[in-house]
Order: structure tokens, then C-alpha cells, then sequence
């Protein structure tokens, strides 16, 4: 969001400039934003609005200009949201601005930069203040300049305006623009004529223009003017001014840049000024921290290197950072552009030709170029290093060696390698979490969606955010990783498709992103191009793994690489050294996580582009059929332990790899159906733990395309009945599991018989039929026992202890719970101590118990993995809140409908009962809109925070 004063007020956000109410609102605005970020009182703003006469209900009009400003500014927000731009806080108000949003305090940092510029290169002083001065629209706060208490700042603030006119017509005269400025300063002086110093510029500007007659005139005049009005005469500057003028003196003429007296002239020759930097033709979009954060390494360390994937953004991050860092280096700040040489042995040369050094036989070119940079307090940007990796880091080395107040900034695909460097990933553009659909009124925060947007508009002026096209572009800019190049150019595509139609041709994106502007250098005109130029840097060994490891999707551990990616050509003892140079050059990405693993993933263009090449090699099949075997493998394990010891601590594992899985199923859905069948029945844990709607399809598909009697059949007839008897599909699940029965009774799998008839037991307590759930449980608990599970033996018993609460009483049924609730804790099941710890405290609930029931279900919320039934205990401690804080209460229900619904669950009936009792409870209480309100407060709540929620107290 944008915020601008210096003409009359205007918030631009989105690309779009935003409706702020009338005048007396905006009023309100102009006065919070002249203390910004800070706490301004509510007398306060009154005595701005009305001075000596504020009506009798002030406060109350003053609050409702506040609701109508918070409209204004946040219109996306989300009821029950936090505001974020205009707070509440003791005593009054404060308007939230984040670093450069507000045009005065950035019109001042430029004008600052500007003057301390001055005495180093009027040419980027000049840069600066013209910059700075840009962001005047008119007179400074133009629509409320009648307002009292705006008059102060709007003279101070003009005041800087003239000094900075000031400032810049000196970098000006001392770039030898003199009669460019003359025009400009006649005016000036028209309107300021007591202002000695732009009179003094006019009469230098003048006689450097060879009209040292009318140079006096201005003088005169100006003596005239000050004595009628103030009776004084000039300064005795600029009466020295004068006489200089008179006498012609030679220190009036245009500087003239002449070699450093500590130069030898055969050697080199001074550049005509103290940088090379290019001119920045487009906006420069995001990085505030990384900014920071390079200027901050460069302090420290006298070798930064930049790394990153081609097209993330190292040379314009690069070449900000060095523009900020221009005053710090009074001999300078160089760039180096490497990518056009091919032969490692001209990097020398580019670097002494950027600096004026010619070779002076017999001394070679490292050497005088060294004996050049020896004395010299400067930085060099060598930009685009891959290529030229041992030469770069053999030069950056010799110099850092040989001269002590030389910093080096790096970019490069991979790091240098040498002692002393810091090497720094750039990161991707920043982007709204995966999942998160956040208001379009704060799209703008994250800075992917900032370039595309002003991309899109410089080719198509109309374009802007809006309801109709957040989504998609949202989506296109995380699709594309944040990657600024690529970004750029679906950007460009905007002129001829929508970015709704963009994302749709987006699996073909090395096609579609090819609108490079014409003075892009070739590698980033396409996309394709940027990748390609990173392959071909790439050894034979290093291409094989790259394209190899396009199988996996989400990432991979090492293990799992060694496991699948190797052979007889590429050795698993191999992978590791490859491995870690594919991270070195950019092309994977490595992130240690908190279990003490690393995983490893590639950007999603990245591994576009490899699985071209994996298919182009002819290797896809053979590939994606390890990769399904490996993971069959590791799923099987996983549960083979899980029914051996009831533990679900491997969960984790198979949460790490869900995408491998999904990829798993979805290539042996057609190649071996046999085996989508047993993978998706392996992974009947992970589909509970909040994946039950993904789970029941891929169950449905792989039982449609088989037919057999196997084992992996009969387990996949039960999974699938549990998780649709989790859904209360009553019917499909009774079907689907008595089929499982029959099968595994058949087989002689006492096993799967013994779970058929748990979940029967289940699914039959479900439906109301407490007699038929009984007859199930208490032939199951037996056939558990006679197997030593335990952790089977611990479900049928919680399900049993249940059934026992709601058809006789929780004093017949609690030590049954509780014995399955010691053995599920004794065995590690999470699920099924959770759902234990739920229904008990739901039949203490009805026991008149609530201190114990509250305690259930506190301890609940703790378990992992609960899934779906993580709704439960936030229903129960709705209906143990209702009567006390029925406000709380309904936020708590609405949460639980937000958690079943992503987690794929639905209410049993015997609970949706419960909750629509305590619902009539609380809308009695509330009132049918406050109670609705409420509710849609909880539905608003990720699963972590109504957890947290529910837990304080």
C-alpha cells in the first residue's frame, strides 16, 4: 500500500487507487499519516478535525470516520480479521506505513542521499534528488492545506522541496549543465528572490554561459530587493561571488575530472566518474531485507557471492546493493559483465578494461592490475561467474590477497570456493504460504505478485488486481517458484491472454514464456535459454542425476536418490559428491530440517525442464517404476511396523513424501494396478490423518481395476470401509467392509478378519445400533488377544468402553475405555488414545462429570495426527462453553466445522444431535446474527489456531 502527500492525498494499492470517503475523513487521514507510526490521541485528532468547535458527539463521529477509513484501506478483510493498516490502540490511533510506502519520508531519504552525494558524484546526487523531486504531484497536501494543523508540515516540507531544487541545480553546475539550468533558475529566482543561494547558481550558470553582464544584472538586482524589503545587503558569500565574476577567476570554470595524482598516466587513465553502474530501466520490486542483508555481509566480509537460479534475480540485486553502496568507496564502484567472454583466460583483461588498465609489457596484465588495486578503496561486481568459475575464483582470490581495501560482490550459479567468501542464496520473490488465499488487499505485501502486476501494466496499462484475477495470478506467481525472470515474462504475456489463460498453458511453459524484451541478454530472453545455459555447464554425470532426480516430486532424502536414481552408470556411492554440486550450481535446493535429515527438491520450472530430458534420454519408464517400487517398499514397512507395535511415529515419514506417493499411485495406476492397490491400502494411516476424501478415491479406483482375492485386496475392502464409515457413507461402508470380512475369512486372515469386525463394531455404534456394535467388539477384542495386537486389542476396547457409555452407563463402560486408553498410550496410538480421550469425555459430559470432561478433551487437542476427529474435542468444549461464554462457544463449533471439512470428516449422528442442541443454546443467548457471526469467526480458523484457541483459558 502507497501512501501520498506531496500533492493532494491519494492511497494506491493493487495498482488501483482507492476511494478514501469525504473530505472530513480524509481529513482523518492526512492527520494520522503526518505521524505515522505513532500513536496519535483521540483529543488530538478532534482538536485536527475541529478546532475551538467540535460537535457534542465527536467521539462518536470520529469512530465512525475511522470505520469508514478501515473500510477504505482494507476491503478484502476477512470478518474477525485483524485490522491492519489503521489500529486501535490506548488513548487513540495509529496508521501502520511500512519503509518507503509513505511519499514524504521517501522524497526526504532520496533528497538526503542526494546532498550527502554531493561532494563524491554530482552524477548520483543528481540521480538521487531528481528521483526524490519526481514524487511531487502538486502543492504538498493540496486538498486539506486549509486544515490548521497541516500548516506547519506543509511549510517544512516545502522548504525541503526548495533545498533539494537547491541541491540538484548544484550537481547540475557541477556536471557542466550550466546552460541547461538557466531557464529553470530564472524562474526560481522569480519566485524566491530572497533566496541568496539560487540567486547565486543564476549568476554562476550565467557567466559560465559567457553573459558575465547579465551575471551582475542578477546580482544587482538582488541587492535592490533585499535592501527595499529586509534593509541588509548580500551575504558576503555572494558578494565574493561577484567580485569572482569581475575578475574572471579561474575557479569559476566547469570542474574537469583530471588522473589521481596517485595514478601512473601510462598505466591507466580515471574514469570520468566513480562508477559504471547502468541505469535502471524498470522498477526495482521487493527485496527490502535482502538489501539489507548483502550491504550488511559486505560490511564484514570482503568476498559476497550471490548465488541462485538462473532468472532469480542475482545481477539486479546485485547491482542495487552496489548503487547503495556507492559512498562508502571513494575510488569506486565497478561492474564486470562476464557472461559474453567464453575463455577463461580473459577475465583479467575484463576486469582491467572496466578500470581504464592497460597492459604494460613486460609486467603481465594479473600483475598490473593488481599493482592498480593495491592502494584503491573499491568495488567490484563481477556478475555472471559460472561459467568462468576457476578463473573467477583464482583472480577474486589473487586480489583479495594482494589488496586490502578491495570488496569483491559476486553472482554466480555456484560459489567461488575460496577462503574467506560468503556465499548467499538469493531467495525467491516472496509469495502467500501454499494453501493460503489471502485478502486481495494484501496481495501486495508479497513481492512476486508486485512484479507481475507492474509488468503486466507497463504492456497493458488497464491491467490491474482485482477479484476477478487474484486467484490466478496468485497461482501463476507460485507456480512459476517466485522467480522473477519467469514472472517477467508470463508478465508479458498479459497483452495477449488473460492470467487465467496463461496458468491453463502453463504445463507447457518453456513454450509459452518466450516474450523476452529484445535488450535482455539471449540466456534470459526465454526461459528455456536460462535453464539451458545452466545444463550446459553441467558434466555428463551431473546432467545424469539431474534428470534422474525429475522423478521425485516435493523432494527427496539422500537415501532415497542413492535408492532410486542410481545404477551401473551412476553408482550410489556417486550421488552424494553429485548431489551436493547440483546444490552448489543452483540446481537443487537443500533444507536441513528440525528431525536432523537434509531434503533435497528442485523448483518446479527446474524440474520441468529435467523431466524433459529424463523422457528425451529415454529413461521415464524405467525411472518412475523404481520410484514406485521404492516407495511400495517404504509404505509397506511403515506399516508392517504399525500394526506390530501400534506406534503411528512413522507417519511423519510417509507426511514428508505425500507428493512422492501421490506420483506413486498415479504412475501404477495404469503400469500395475496390483500395486496402486496395495500402496493406497498401506497407506490407510495417512489417509485418516486428514487425507479421507483423497484416501476413499484412490481406494475406489484401484478396487474398480482389480478383481483378485489377495491379501492386498482384502486390506483395501477394509481401508476403504473405514474411511467412508468416516465419512458416515453407512451403506458403502457396511458393503465395502463385510466384503473385507468375507475375503479375509476365506484367506484364513485372522489379521484383516480381526479388523473387519472392529470397524463393523464401529461403523454399527455409529448408526445407533448399540446391540450390533456390541456383538462385533466383543468378538474382536478375543481375536486381537489371541494375535498378541495390542494395538487392535487397544481400538476394539475403546470402541467397546464407548458402545458400554451410551447403552447402560459411564460407570459400566469407563474401565473398558480406559484399559483400551492405556494400551493405545502404551503403544503409540495417537488416533486411537484421541478418539478415546473424546467420547469419554463426552459420556463424563452427560455424567454431570464436566471438570473431567474438560481435562479429555484439553488432553485431545495435544494428539497428532488426529485428522478429521481433531473436531471433537473443539464440539465438546463448545458445548462445556455455551452457557458461560456462548460468544466463545460458537466460535469453537464453527472451528470444528472448518476442521472436518478440510480434513475430510462428517459428524456422526448421534453427535450432530449434540451440536445443534448446544447451537439452539447459544443463538438464544446470542441472538441468531451474533451467533452467526461467531460461528463464521470459527470457520475463518486454520486447524493450528483453533487449537490454540481452544487451549486458553
Amino acid at each position: 500500500m502507497e501512501f501520498r502527500l506531496l500533492g493532494p492525498l491519494e492511497v494506491w494499492h493493487g495498482g488501483r487507487q482507492l476511494a478514501l470517503g469525504g473530505a472530513k475523513q480524509r481529513a482523518l487521514l492526512a492527520a494520522l499519516l503526518l505521524r505515522a507510526n505513532q500513536v496519535v490521541p483521540a483529543d488530538r485528532l478532534i482538536d485536527d478535525l475541529w478546532g475551538d468547535q467540535p460537535p457534542g458527539t465527536a467521539a462518536n463521529v470520529l469512530q465512525g470516520y475511522v470505520a469508514g477509513l478501515r473500510k477504505a484501506l482494507e476491503p478484502g478483510r476477512a470478518r474477525g480479521a485483524g485490522h491492519e493498516v489503521l489500529l486501535t490502540r490506548p488513548g487513540g490511533y495509529l496508521v501502520r506505513v511500512g519503509d518507503d510506502a509513505l511519499d514524504i519520508q521517501r522524497f526526504e531519504r532520496l533528497a538526503e542521499h542526494g546532498r550527502e552525494a554531493l561532494a563524491v558524484d554530482p552524477v548520483i546526487a543528481s540521480a538521487r534528488l531528481r528521483e526524490g523531486l519526481a514524487l511531487w504531484r502538486g502543492p504538498v497536501l493540496a486538498d486539506v492545506a486549509d486544515e490548521a494543523f497541516a500548516q506547519s508540515e506543509i511549510r517544512r516540507v516545502e522548504e525541503c522541496r526548495v533545498q533539494a531544487l537547491e541541491d540538484r541545480l548544484e550537481a547540475d553546475l557541477a556536471m557542466g549543465r550550466h546552460t541547461d539550468v538557466i531557464p529553470e533558475l530564472e524562474a526560481l529566482v522569480t519566485e524566491h528572490p530572497l533566496r541568496e543561494r539560487l540567486r547565486g547558481q543564476l549568476m554562476l550558470a550565467l557567466y559560465r554561459a559567457d553573459r558575465q553582464a547579465e551575471a551582475c544584472d542578477v546580482y544587482h538586482r538582488g541587492r535592490a530587493i533585499l535592501n527595499e524589503e529586509l534593509g541588509m545587503a548580500p551575504s558576503p558569500a555572494l558578494q565574493q561571488l561577484l567580485t569572482a565574476i569581475l575578475n574572471q577567476d579561474a575557479s569559476l570554470t566547469p570542474p574537469l575530472r583530471v588522473p589521481s595524482s596517485e595514478l601512473d598516466p601510462p598505466v591507466a587513465s580515471t574514469p570520468p566518474v566513480l562508477h559504471n553502474l547502468p541505469a535502471e530501466v524498470t522498477s526495482f520490486v521487493g527485496r527490502e531485507r535482502e538489501l539489507k542483508e548483502v550491504e550488511h555481509l559486505l560490511t564484514d566480509a570482503r568476498l559476497v557471492t550471490l548465488t541462485g537460479a538462473g532468472g532469480s534475480g542475482k545481477t539486479r540485486l546485485g547491482l542495487r546493493a552496489t548503487a547503495h553502496l556507492l559512498l562508502d568507496y571513494p575510488d569506486g564502484v565497478w561492474v564486470v559483465e562476464l557472461a559474453p567472454l567464453a575463455e577463461q583466460a580473459l577475465v583479467p583483461q575484463a576486469v582491467a578494461a572496466v578500470l581504464g588498465i592497460r597492459e604494460q609489457p613486460p609486467a603481465t596484465i594479473n600483475d598490473t592490475l593488481l599493482e592498480w588495486l593495491r592502494p584503491k578503496r573499491l568495488l567490484i561486481l563481477l556478475d555472471n561467474c559460472e561459467h568462468l568459475i576457476g578463473s573467477c575464483a583464482e583472480l577474486a582470490y589473487r586480489m583479495l590477497l594482494g589488496c586490502p581495501q578491495l570488496r569483491i560482490l559476486a553472482t554466480s550459479r555456484e560459489p567461488l570456493n575460496i577462503d574467506g567468501e560468503v556465499a548467499w542464496r538469493v531467495p525467491v520473490l516472496s509469495l502467500p504460504e501454499a494453501g493460503a488465499t489471502p485478502a486481495i488487499d494484501t496481495l501486495g505485501r508479497y513481492a512476486a505478485i508486485r512484479l507481475f502486476v507492474e509488468r503486466a501494466a507497463a504492456g497493458v496499462p488497464s491491467f490491474a488486481l482485482c477479484a476477478d484475477n487474484a486467484a490466478a495470478v496468485t497461482l501463476l506467481c507460485r507456480r512459476l517458484d517466485g522467480i522473477p525472470l519467469a514472472i517477467e515474462l508470463a508478465a508479458a504475456r498479459v497483452r495477449a491472454i488473460s492470467p487465467e489463460e496463461i496458468l491453463d498453458r502453463l504445463d507447457n511453459r518453456f513454450r509459452l514464456l518466450t516474450a523476452g524484451t529484445r535488450s535482455a541478454v539471449a540466456r534470459q530472453q526465454t526461459l528455456r535459454a536460462t535453464v539451458d545455459w545452466s545444463h550446459e555447464l553441467l558434466d555428463p554425470d551431473e546432467r545424469t542425476l539431474f534428470r534422474r532426480l525429475a522423478v521425485f516430486v516435493g523432494g527427496w532424502r539422500l537415501d532415497q536418490a542413492e535408492g532410486i536414481c542410481a545404477d551401473e552408470a551412476l553408482p550410489a556411492n556417486a550421488i552424494l559428491e553429485l548431489l551436493a554440486r547440483l546444490v552448489d550450481k543452483s540446481l537443487v535446493l537443500a533444507e536441513p530440517n528440525v528431525a536432523g535429515s537434509t531434503r533435497y527438491r528442485m523448483l518446479e520450472t527446474l524440474r520441468d525442464y529435467a523431466s524433459e530430458r529424463l523422457r528425451a534420454a529415454g529413461e521415464e519408464t524405467g525411472l518412475r517404476g523404481r520410484h514406485f517400487r521404492w516407495f511400495l517398499d517404504l509404505t509397506e514397512t511403515v506399516y508392517d511396523q504399525r500394526m506390530a507395535t501400534g506406534s503411528d511415529a512413522r507417519l511423519t515419514v510417509l507426511e514428508a513424501d505425500h507428493d512422492n506417493l501421490r506420483a506413486a499411485l498415479g504412475w501404477s495406476r495404469d503400469a500395475d494396478p496390483q500395486g496402486a492397490l496395495a500402496l493406497a491400502g498401506a497407506l490407510y494411516d495417512l489417509w485418516l490423518a486428514g487425507n479421507v476424501v483423497e484416501g476413499r478415491r484412490w481406494l475406489a479406483d484401484m478396487l474398480a481395476q482389480t478383481s483378485d482375492g489377495s491379501r492386498a485386496r482384502a486390506r483395501g475392502l477394509i481401508a476403504a470401509g473405514q474411511l467412508a464409515m468416516i465419512q458416515q457413507s453407512h451403506g458403502e461402508s457396511r458393503e465395502l467392509l463385510e466384503a473385507g470380512l468375507d475375503l479375509a475369512v476365506g484367506q484364513g486372515n485372522p489379521v484383516m478378519e480381526s479388523w473387519a469386525r472392529t470397524t463393523l463394531g464401529l461403523l454399527a455404534w455409529m448408526s445407533e445400533d448399540l446391540a450390533g456394535a456390541r456383538t462385533h467388539l466383543e468378538r474382536s477384542v478375543p481375536l486381537h488377544e489371541a494375535l498378541g495386537d495390542r494395538f487392535g486389542t487397544a481400538r476394539s476396547l475403546i470402541y467397546l468402553g464407548l458402545t458400554t457409555c451410551f447403552a447402560a452407563s459411564l460407570d459400566q463402560g469407563r474401565p473398558g475405555l480406559e484399559r483400551g486408553l492405556d494400551l493405545a498410550r502404551q503403544v503409540g496410538d495417537t488416533w486411537g488414545e484421541g478418539l478415546g480421550l473424546i467420547f469419554l469425555g463426552i459420556a463424563e459430559i452427560d455424567a454431570g462429570e464436566r471438570a473431567a470432561a474438560e481435562s479429555r478433551f484439553r488432553a485431545a487437542l495435544a494428539m497428532r495426527m488426529l485428522g478429521p476427529i481433531l473436531a471433537g474435542p473443539l464440539d465438546g468444549l463448545a458445548e462445556l462453553t455455551c452457557d458461560k461464554d456462548p460468544e466463545r462457544a460458537m466460535r469453537l463449533s464453527g472451528a470444528a466445522d472448518s476442521v472436518r471439512l478440510r480434513k475430510g470428516g462428517v459428524r456422526p449422528a448421534i453427535l450432530v444431535r449434540r451440536v445443534k442442541a448446544v447451537r439452539a443454546r447459544i443463538e438464544q443467548r446470542l441472538g441468531p446474527a451474533a451467533a452467526e457471526r461467531a460461528r463464521e469467526e470459527g470457520r475463518q480458523m486454520t486447524a493450528e489456531e483453533a487449537v490454540a484457541y481452544a487451549l486458553k483459558r
